[in-house]
């Protein structure tokens, strides 16, 4: 009885191991995908970032070039 048990033991141990070297392979590739996800999240904010700049730096440049541009918005939208 004894011996029957330990060889079931042994059986189990070696399924055990398989289960948790497979849950560790698939815990590695899902925190590997989070982590792409995060920089792949930072580099789009960047981008988005980088784009609002280059439109604000063209309308400031606009605005500069027209001394009179300022007054001219402040008439055209002003809710007086």
């Amino acid at each position: 009885m004894i011996g029957a048990l330990t060889a079931l033991w042994a059986r189990a141990k070696g399924w055990m191991a398989m289960a948790a070297a497979l849950l560790a392979a698939i815990a590695s590739v899902y925190l590997a995908g989070r982590r792409q996800a995060g920089r792949d999240v930072a580099l789009n904010q960047a981008q988005v970032a980088l784009s609002r700049r280059e439109v604000r730096d063209a309308v400031d440049r606009d605005v500069a070039r027209d001394p009179g541009a300022a007054e001219r918005l402040r008439r055209d939208w002003s809710w007086d």
